[in-house]
């Protein structure tokens, strides 16, 4: 991903994403990419979810956010967006 590549090699400081679930295809890419960032010293900002990832309950709250989009992705998931 380029926008992750200017935060580790161009000083770039974070990646703004419209949602948290749009950091990657799927949870193994939202993860990795979210490492690359923190590693690189960068931070992952939403647009449309206000989240201050620097507390723990921030924290709880994207991984609550990103696991609540993986839940609506499933194909069993028809259920869940009808009872909506």
């Amino acid at each position: 991903m380029a926008a992750i590549a200017a935060v580790e090699t161009d000083g770039a400081k974070a990646l703004l994403v419209w949602k948290y679930s749009r950091s990657g295809r799927n949870r193994m890419g939202n993860q990795l990419n979210l490492a690359r960032l923190q590693t690189a010293g960068g931070e992952l900002v939403s647009a449309t979810e206000e989240v201050d990832a620097t507390t723990a309950v921030g924290k709880f709250t994207r991984g609550s956010r990103l696991a609540w989009r993986r839940l609506l992705r499933h194909p069993k998931a028809g259920a869940v967006r009808q009872s909506l």
